[in-house]
């Protein structure tokens, strides 16, 4: 998909949604105030939208298993970085960095790659493909 209609996409269901909520104030009654919240939730429906679409520019035939690892509510992640081989992801979460050969199919597993004492903020691949963190 085009990456100018996705961030068009995402910026419109944004800028609607604060529009949305501007009215909020001006509600003079129940009726008015469920309207522009209605309003407001129906327009970040499109925001969302162009932030899914990101699921399968990544890994359309995993996109499910990636949206489903970035969606993960037991822990929260800090950072996800794709290998530039486009073979690896991995993920810091907590005190630990994860490594997933995602491209290996249904049955590959993470593995934890590093543990630390610290919480991880940030990860990233040098373009070569050295990581970094």
């Amino acid at each position: 998909m085009d990456v100018l209609r996705v961030e068009l996409a995402s910026l419109g269901g944004f800028v609607a949604s604060a529009g949305a909520l501007m009215l909020m104030p001006a509600a003079q009654g129940v009726n008015m105030g469920v309207a522009a919240s209605t309003l407001t939730l129906g327009a970040l429906g499109f925001s969302r939208g162009g932030f899914s679409v990101n699921h399968m520019d990544i890994a359309p035939k995993y996109a499910g298993m990636v949206m489903g690892i970035s969606n993960t509510a037991g822990k929260p992640i800090a950072s996800i970085a794709f290998h530039p081989s486009g073979h690896l992801l991995v993920v810091a979460s907590g005190h630990k960095v994860y490594v997933w050969p995602y491209q290996a199919g249904l049955d590959s597993q993470p593995s934890v790659l590093l543990k630390t004492r610290r919480s991880l903020r940030a990860l990233h691949f040098h373009p070569a493909g050295s990581g970094g963190s």
